[in-house]
């Protein structure tokens, strides 16, 4: 951090009395993201934007740009894939130079320049938490196929399995993505209270498990799913609450020309109750699928 920012300081005093036709500073997109490891290099590139906005504000030239990926950098040959993994591709070095002469001339204080894949990058960033950043990125969101269709396909698996094996089967479909995700070998032991992200699982592939639960049961995930229930067992709870609403609501959609199942009649004031009459409703049957459970 220290060589950057003193490096530039001493430039734009040095440099003070000269009548330069650029000056140019080298960021990265780090700035814009945040970078995990690696903050004293994000804060550095940090300030050259600030100096180069300072600078064009007090009538000097100056340009930062936040670049992205390079394909001749040696620190991103090392981490090649896990940058890769993250959205930014790596970009030619006769792109990336045309694009500095390009900004050279335009009298712009900051830009960035980057080949990034935005919907990857931004589910990346945000399974730990909102990124008021990317509110300002037009991202097309990805439809996935027929939810209502494969919501009703999950709900009608689990209406067909025995409560007492409900919880078993939510457990094997969540353990079989969490193998496939961490690349596990058959005889690759899966502990179900075992933290995942202690078995080696990062940010990205926390994406993926998401990715691969949803389309399994055909429901939208929170973002930070695999954060905020980093087990097997964790996942399997909230899952199998997940399903005790989607249960209820098909219930309730049945109408009185549908079968119900007998042993969990549904109450015909259902829909007048409480948020929290349905949370102890929903408690219960939680309960009743997992016994031993102390939540």
């Amino acid at each position: 951090m220290r060589p950057k920012v003193e490096g530039a300081w001493l430039l734009h005093e040095l440099s003070g009395d000269l009548p330069l036709d650029f000056f140019v500073l080298f960021s990265s997109v780090t700035t814009l993201f945040g970078a995990s490891r690696i903050g004293h290099y994000a804060a550095s590139n940090q300030f050259l934007d600030f100096l180069a906005n300072w600078r064009r504000a007090a009538g000097l030239p100056a340009i930062s740009i936040n670049w992205g990926a390079w394909e001749e950098i040696r620190w991103l040959s090392e981490r090649r894939d896990e940058v890769g993994r993250f959205g930014l591709r790596r970009m030619p070095a006769n792109l990336a130079l045309q694009a500095l002469s390009s900004l050279t001339n335009q009298g712009v204080a900051q830009r960035t320049v980057a080949d990034v894949d935005w919907d990857l990058l931004k589910q990346a960033f945000e399974t730990r938490g909102h990124r008021n950043f990317f509110e300002h990125l037009k991202i097309k969101p990805v439809a996935d196929p027929r939810p209502d269709a494969a919501s009703s396909g999950w709900i009608e698996r689990l209406e067909k399995i025995a409560p007492d094996d409900r919880r078993e089967f939510v457990s094997s479909l969540i353990t079989e993505e969490t193998r496939h995700v961490l690349g596990l070998n058959a005889d690759e032991q899966l502990a179900a209270d075992r933290g995942l992200f202690e078995m080696g699982l990062d940010s990205l592939m926390s994406v993926q498990l998401k990715g691969r639960l949803e389309r399994s049961i055909g429901c939208q995930l929170p973002a930070t799913l695999i954060f905020t229930y980093p087990t097997v067992h964790a996942l399997t709870d909230f899952l199998l609450a997940q399903a005790v609403k989607l249960l209820a609501t098909e219930a309730i959609d049945a109408g009185p020309g549908k079968e119900r199942n007998e042993e969990q009649p549904l109450d015909e004031n259902f829909a007048d109750l409480s948020d929290d009459e349905v949370k102890e409703m929903l408690s219960a049957e939680l309960s009743s699928l997992h016994p031993d459970t102390s939540e």
